[in-house]
């Protein structure tokens, strides 16, 4: 194991291990690792009593059988290559003991390219998979196998209160070492509120450029709580950043967003940061992946949640090549089975679960890049969590109004800070109803927008909007050319697609695969 893992063993096994991870029955992170480690080899935890954010590898000293598994978060993951039997907690590491010997694992390709993640184990190169959160992975000499954890459906569960995690979560850090995303919006102030409300002031971090309406949000709520706040310009980029983007996103998301997450780790480390903490996750306390039923008044099934969901990642692109369009077929009927799974218990908890598989798609492949050396942590992404905080009518989670009763008990003074939206925080019913309003004309003109660009009446602006502008520079770069035609041989991208076809969000994910395979 590399540097960053705990280890220890006894007489029966060994374990590896990187996070903080509790067991219901201790109120501290599990100090013994062994005994949990020994539960888990002879299939005896109950995998709902576990939370937290980690990895576990566990070998077991009479056959060298391995026990592999990431928290119920998804927010940890370990990668498996299926041919020869191995582990790692890097794909480029796979990928560098097959000396070259990779073929592309298409399916994979239609998702990320369709819809900028891989819902699915799979990556790019076939045979190599990532653990998912809802299994424990054994590994022998002569087989891999997986074991659900039987984890419960949100309905099923009671949940947790917010406040009772981030409080065992706050115990034991030293604020000189913890660190909070600041953005413009609530999730991230959600969280924070509540590490104020433990006593920990911590270090802020905004990625952004100067004209990113989140800085001045950012800004405001520094002064107020009087903390440091550290900007990340990402126009600042050195000779080379593409390779080290690449790196960083270990061939398994988008390498140009994911610069900027490998900037912010390397300001934690410089720093001194053992923890970032953040607000991915607050789509469930909107039912961001529910609430299209309940204004449509349509009956929710998996073939619905499907069509909304997921649709977006087996669509081939207009550019893409003719192997993605052979693939797209059985790339579905999978992505349909996946749906299929969770629809159990209520509406809203099979659509949570669906989301949740999305979520961890698209986040816990990044979150997974700072571990061991930064924890990333984001307690709304905590199975618990959610299954408390997401449950109820949908109508009271419109307007962030779980994240703004959150804010407004555990740190009352960040509630009248507007948002990147222009909206506040406020748990106010009076203030809350003019807002509602504010917000049913903004949905309004982003419909006639919408109208007037199908028209073809919308005015496109000649320099892209400041979240494209890393994009826009990618893609004017010699390793997008080449890449571009290496997603061309390999017959994922048409073979007469120029250039200028190509959307500049999908350069990221199509430097991502030239240069895998170059």
């Amino acid at each position: 194991m590399k540097e960053g893992y705990v280890k220890e063993e006894n007489e029966n096994l060994i374990v590896w291990y990187s996070g903080v991870c509790y067991w219901i029955h201790q109120n501290d992170p599990c100090k013994d690792m062994v005994m949990i480690s020994e539960k888990i080899m002879n299939e005896q935890i109950d995998y709902n009593e576990l939370f937290g954010f980690y990895k576990i590898a566990i070998q077991r000293k009479s056959d060298k059988t391995w026990i592999l598994l990431g928290d119920n978060a998804g927010s940890q993951f370990w990668v498996i290559d299926y041919q020869k039997r191995v582990f790692s907690d890097r794909l480029l590491e796979l990928k560098e003991q097959r000396e070259g010997d990779i073929d592309p694992d298409y399916g994979a390709i239609l998702q990320l390219f369709s819809g900028g993640y891989i819902l699915t184990e799979d990556t790019v190169i076939k045979n190599i998979k990532r653990t998912l959160s809802e299994y424990c992975y054994y590994i022998s000499k002569d087989s891999i196998r997986r074991k659900c954890k039987g984890l419960k459906s949100f309905s099923a569960s009671d949940g947790m209160q917010l406040n009772t995690l981030m409080e065992v979560l706050c115990k034991d850090l030293d604020e000189k070492h913890v660190s909070c995303v600041c953005t413009g919006g609530t999730d991230s102030r959600t969280v924070l509120a509540h590490l104020i409300h433990y006593g920990i002031k911590p270090k802020l971090i905004l990625t952004g450029y100067p004209d990113n309406p989140d800085i001045a949000v950012a800004k405001k709520i520094t002064d107020t709580l009087n903390l440091t706040l550290e900007i990340q310009d990402p126009s600042l980029k050195e000779e080379g950043w593409i390779q080290t983007a690449f790196d960083f996103s270990d061939g398994m998301t988008d390498i140009v967003g994911a610069f900027r997450h490998f900037n912010k780790k390397q300001w934690a480390m410089n720093e001194q940061m053992t923890y970032e903490f953040g607000g991915v996750g607050g789509e469930y306390y909107k039912n961001h992946f529910f609430h299209f039923f309940q204004w449509r008044g349509l009956h929710p099934t998996y073939e619905r949640a499907f069509e909304l969901l997921c649709k977006g990642i087996t669509i081939v692109p207009s550019w893409g090549g003719t192997l993605l369009r052979k693939i797209q077929p059985e790339v579905e009927k999978r992505i349909m089975e996946i749906v299929c799974t969770h629809f159990e218990g209520s509406p809203l908890s099979a659509f949570n679960e669906v989301g949740m598989q999305i979520l961890q798609s698209k986040s816990g492949v990044l979150t997974n890049q700072f571990a061991p050396t930064v924890l990333k942590i984001d307690p709304l992404t905590e199975r618990e969590i959610i299954a408390g905080g997401s449950k109820g009518a949908v109508r009271k989670h419109r307007m962030h109004c779980w994240q703004r009763k959150e804010i407004h008990q555990a740190c009352p003074v960040l509630s009248d800070i507007e948002t990147d939206q222009g909206y506040s925080c406020t748990v106010n019913s009076v203030k809350l109803f003019v807002e509602r309003i504010r917000m049913m004309i903004f949905y309004t003109g982003r419909l006639v927008h919408r109208i007037r660009k199908k028209l073809g009446l919308s005015y496109v602006k000649s320099e892209p909007a400041y979240w494209n502008r890393d994009y826009a520079d990618a893609k004017d770069t010699l390793e997008f050319d080449q890449a571009l035609d290496v997603c061309k041989q390999l017959g994922v991208i048409g073979e007469k697609v120029v250039k200028q076809e190509i959307p500049l969000t999908k350069t990221g994910e199509i430097l991502l695969v030239g240069m895998m395979f170059r």
